[in-house]
């Protein structure tokens, strides 16, 4: 129970931010106090109190401290965790975690299809599809395609997202919860021109840093994880769990 965990929470439920068309952890974190979300063309870059976690970062409490930027189109809220985490967590800065937890098949939740169109020939398909194949067997199935540009020309970008999960009630004391999720993320940054007194720098476009023609990002992460729980009383349930996140 959260009253019983010695540090400050606060959870950020993904429905509130990507009402906004916000799809980044960065951008989901904006706004949280405490934390400076200033993620970059390249990661996700988080600092809680003062103290970077960039090497803080979990997926359903698995360490997920990779670089890249990550997707929201799969994840139901994302909890941060303030204060000195080493104890509880083992390796970890002074100033907190980062957890975001993914959604898991839900008996009588109902499906979704979205649709969000913008300006710079921006747009997202997204599906969420829930449903129950037996009586003891859930399932639920999370796909996305987005595209974007900018207003500055070369400059755009597209990602990917498959996330299947299954939740199998193998007996009335046995549950065993199964994820995947694959994400995809092409762009290419815009990393600014320079400027001489207040002016682009009049030099030939291959010699600049920002140059969009050579200049591409693609990050692909994939992730298993496996959660299986065994309630031997009210009062007493043992897990094992398994995950494996690839970069």
């Amino acid at each position: 129970p959260a009253k019983l965990v010695p540090q400050t929470i606060d959870s950020v439920k993904t429905e509130q931010i990507t009402a906004y068309g916000q799809r980044s952890l960065s951008q989901a974190l904006v706004g949280v106090p405490g934390v400076d979300a200033s993620g970059d063309t390249r990661f996700d870059g988080v600092t809680i109190r003062g103290f970077s976690a960039g090497t803080d970062m979990y997926l359903d409490g698995f360490r997920d401290d990779m670089q890249y930027t990550r997707d929201l189109g799969n994840i139901e809220r994302v909890e941060v965790l303030k204060g000195p985490a080493a104890v509880l967590y083992g390796r970890g800065s002074s100033g907190g975690i980062v957890n975001r937890i993914s959604k898991r098949p839900q008996k009588g939740l109902p499906s979704t299809v979205s649709a969000e169109v913008g300006s710079h020939d921006r747009y997202r398909l997204q599906a969420d599809l829930n449903g129950e194949w037996r009586d003891d067997i859930r399932v639920r199935l999370n796909a996305a395609q987005e595209e974007y540009g900018s207003f500055r020309n070369g400059v755009n970008g597209t990602r990917k997202l498959f996330a299947p999960s299954l939740n199998w009630r193998l007996a009335p004391d046995l549950n065993w919860l199964l994820q995947y999720e694959y994400n995809e993320h092409s762009r290419t940054p815009d990393r600014g021109i320079p400027g001489v007194n207040g002016a682009p720098a009049n030099v030939p476009l291959e010699s600049v840093y920002s140059d969009t023609r050579r200049d591409n990002i693609r990050d692909v992460s994939q992730s298993l994880r496996s959660r299986l729980s065994y309630d031997l009383n009210a009062q007493w349930q043992l897990r094992h769990l398994l995950g494996l996140i690839r970069l």
